[in-house]
């Protein structure tokens, strides 16, 4: 991707998902990019979205998440993004996370674990409510745990994008139970080849996922699972001008795949430190 690619598409990408974890992924490959011109788009979308609605989204939390993230990792300031239509500064953490109007978990697990990470990501002032909230939010996963260890978007499934997401949000409170059964069931179902199933197919998202939560953990993929793991089944998706494909059987590469790869793969490079690519600590590193 060309030098320059995120300024000049900034004010068509701000706000949407494709872009804004497109800005996450560069940021977090020191990627030398105008991220003053994105943020500076992304703010004119939340405000844009407050004029039209009142809110960023009132149902689906998971888009305050995913810009509370992007904001952080692009060095913005979430507590201040945006404003509402009287004039005052939208607080993005207070509306997505502290005091979201709806709940947080309404779409599925995705909700909470995201939530966690986006309050997680930074160190930004909070209200009074935001350590019982955030302890609420950790139970609330933990909690979600099925009995086999794994973790899944609804009750009843587990899969091993929303196990490793969730053992993404878990990783700063510690290597417990919880943690220890997730990461059991991540080793039984790597595919032999490293890789790891998504609604039945290899996908690359899933092994990106499982390299982010390892990393979060402070891992390293080859001493726990062996010479064939996430990173060397990652590369199974790997096409030859640098993208990744969603699925063994493609011939192209494909946008999220590749930014979801380019995420682990600059995660990796931070071991053995470890630490979550969202913390504030990972960009000061980057």
């Amino acid at each position: 991707m060309r030098e320059g690619f995120l300024e000049d598409r900034a004010a068509e990408l701000a706000g949407s998902s494709i872009g804004d974890w497109l800005a996450m992924a560069l940021s977090a490959c020191g990627a030398n990019e105008s991220y003053d011109a994105y943020l500076a788009a992304l703010e004119q979308h939340v405000t844009e979205r407050y004029a039209e609605q009142g809110t960023l989204d009132a149902l689906m939390a998971t888009e305050y998440s995913r810009t509370i993230l992007t904001v952080s990792m692009l060095g913005g300031d979430p507590t201040a993004f945006g404003t509402r239509p009287d004039g005052t500064t939208v607080d993005l953490l207070d509306d997505g996370v502290w005091n979201f109007a709806g709940e947080l978990g309404a779409q599925g697990l995705n909700g909470l674990i995201f939530a966690l990470l986006a309050a997680d990501a930074g160190t930004y002032p909070e209200p009074e409510q935001a350590k019982n909230t955030r302890a609420g939010i950790v139970e609330a996963i933990r909690a979600a745990q099925e009995p086999d260890g794994g973790f899944g978007l609804v009750s009843g499934a587990s899969e091993a994008d929303m196990t490793a997401m969730a053992l993404q949000a878990l990783a700063p409170y510690g290597r417990d139970e919880t943690v220890e059964r997730a990461l059991a069931w991540l080793k039984e179902q790597m595919q032999p080849d490293g890789t790891f199933l998504a609604y039945g197919e290899p996908s690359a998202e899933s092994c990106a996922q499982v390299l982010l939560a390892l990393a979060a953990l402070g891992i390293d993929p080859e001493q726990e699972f062996g010479s064939v793991n996430p990173e060397t089944g990652l590369a199974e998706f790997r096409q030859a001008d640098g993208s990744y494909a969603h699925l063994l059987t493609d011939t192209e590469g494909n946008l999220m795949a590749t930014e979801q790869a380019m995420l682990a793969l600059c995660a990796l490079e931070r071991l053995p430190d470890g630490g979550c690519v969202y913390e504030s600590k990972y960009r000061e590193a980057a």
